[in-house]
């Protein structure tokens, strides 16, 4: 597990659209080195994020800025005890820099966390999404080898009980890239029909080309039709705007 392409910019979709963030991809390689416990491995990928971004990760944790995290692994069980010490560092440390500030208890903020990422785990009692203010779970419409989804493989796509779970969060939201017209079927038939049991106010979908006319046009008309929301992706228009790409 290693924390990768460290940096700002303004989230592209989803909750929080526009506002700027501090952006951490989570990967699943590792380090080379060697650490003694999972409380030493979480401090040196914190003290990565420090020395890549030092003014933004302190503005992070006074919740000036939000935390991304951004893509799959920290979820999976083998990865509790390493996903529990770097939040309790975070907190730990977001206190220790606002008690240094001389700041009231009542001007004190705790980090503002968004992590978006496939339903993939559930996480029963471990309850992982309930750590982050907000979600965004990207929705995939093909299984990794290319193929639309349908009732009889999506779960090669996502966890139906992951996505109950994300579901349950208060503050989450789904979204779904659509590259063809074919895909917005899947919404409907695969997800709406089996799994998310969400107002469509909570389901964003995204074309995948914004100079697609007719694709822009499809999409418009089905979110009219399903009172389900349409977004864009910043990515595809700003320069700075982070990329959550990883449908």
């Amino acid at each position: 597990m290693v924390f990768d392409q460290i940096k700002t910019g303004i989230i592209p979709f989803g909750g929080g659209v526009g506002i700027r963030a501090l952006y951490v991809k989570i990967t699943q390689d590792d380090y080379t080195k060697e650490f003694e416990n999972v409380e030493e491995k979480a401090l040196y990928m914190i003290n990565e994020i420090k020395r890549e971004r030092p003014e933004e990760f302190q503005q992070a944790l006074k919740s000036q800025l939000q935390f991304c995290f951004v893509g799959n692994g920290l979820e999976d069980k083998d990865q509790s005890a390493l996903n529990e010490a770097l939040f309790t560092q975070l907190s730990r440390e977001s206190l220790e820099l606002q008690k240094a500030d001389q700041l009231k208890v009542q001007q004190m903020r705790p980090p503002f966390f968004v992590w978006v990422g496939k339903p993939l785990v559930y996480t029963g009692n471990r309850q992982f999404y309930e750590q982050f203010n907000y979600i965004v779970a990207t929705c995939p419409t093909k299984t990794p080898n290319g193929e639309v989804l349908t009732k009889e493989n999506m779960d090669k796509g996502y966890s139906l009980t992951a996505l109950v779970e994300i579901a349950n969060h208060n503050f989450s939201q789904f979204v779904f890239k659509i590259d063809n017209e074919e895909e917005l079927k899947v919404i409907i038939d695969v997800y709406l029909a089996n799994s998310i049991p969400v107002n469509g106010d909570r389901i964003i979908i995204i074309p995948g080309d914004v100079n697609n006319k007719e694709l822009l046009t499809a999409c418009y008309d089905f979110a009219e039709k399903h009172r389900i929301r349409l977004g864009v992706n910043y990515k595809l228009i700003f320069d700075n705007a982070l990329d959550f790409d990883i449908f």
